[in-house]
This record gives structure tokens, C-alpha cells and sequence, in this order.
């Protein structure tokens, strides 16, 4: 589901993506920042909150579809943003892999500053097998 279109992510952020690349990233996107709200907004309709947080919480989405434009869509599956290349004795390494959960690298960190302050981060203690939970425990199937 995409709360945002392609006008309100040029008004927000500019030219950082094409038209073709948003549209290929916005649901994806949408649904990553659904997924850190613990669906919240899914659940109650954007329209229900105030406008201030609709607001924040579209630039979030804005700013998750600009990550997901930069790095691909692979980011939200293996965790590794960039890639590294070989020319001849010359390596050049810029894949970072994901330090702590599953899906570490595949939220933009400019979601969670954006969302703080609105009350849609959940704020309770994880479990294990929370999919976004800090690293000590080890996910365990049930």
C-alpha cells in the first residue's frame, strides 16, 4: 500500500529518483515503514491521526523509498547495502552487512528519527523472535 505519490516525494526530496524507480519502490517502502509501526497506520487509516504525524509519517515513507531508490530493492532482503568491485590487483569493498537483526540495513535510519516523536514506534520489550530485535538472543522458531 503507498501513502505517498510521486508528487509529494519531489516536493519533499527533489529529483532523487525517477518516476519509473518510485513507482518500482513505493509499496515495498510503504510497507517497511508499516512494518517498523507495528502497522499501526494500516490498522487505523492515515486519515484517523493528526496532521502533523501524517505528515511525518509520509516523509518517512518518502525517505524509504529514496533509500530503497540509492541501495535496490536487495537491501531489504540480505541486509547489504552497496556492492564491491574487482580491476585487476584493485578491490574496492562498500558492502555493509547488517550488525545487529534481520533487517538492520533495510530501514533507512532517517525513518526512525522521523517517527520518534509520534508514538508509532513500538515501544514495549522485544521478544525473540521479534524480526527487528536487537541481536543478544538468537531468533528461534516456534
Amino acid at each position: 500500500m503507498g501513502y505517498i505519490d510521486y508528487a509529494f516525494f519531489t516536493d519533499y526530496l527533489g529529483n532523487e529518483i525517477d518516476k519509473k524507480t518510485f513507482d518500482n519502490v513505493v509499496a515495498p517502502s510503504c510497507d517497511i515503514v508499516d512494518s517498523v509501526t507495528g502497522y499501526e497506520v494500516a490498522r487505523n487509516e492515515l486519515d484517523s491521526y493528526p496532521v502533523w504525524i501524517q505528515m511525518l509519517f509520509k516523509k518517512a515513507c518518502a525517505m524509504q523509498c529514496a533509500y530503497i531508490g540509492l541501495y535496490g530493492l536487495d537491501i531489504s532482503y540480505t541486509g547489504a547495502a552497496g556492492q564491491g568491485f574487482t580491476v585487476g590487483k584493485v578491490s574496492v569493498g562498500d558492502v555493509q552487512r547488517a550488525e545487529s537483526g534481520r533487517y538492520a540495513n533495510a530501514v533507512c535510519p532517517a525513518v526512525y528519527g522521523l517517527l520518534e516523536q509520534t508514538g508509532l514506534l513500538y515501544r514495549g520489550i522485544a521478544v525473540c523472535s521479534d524480526p527487528f530485535h536487537g541481536g543478544f538472543f538468537p531468533t528461534m522458531p516456534f
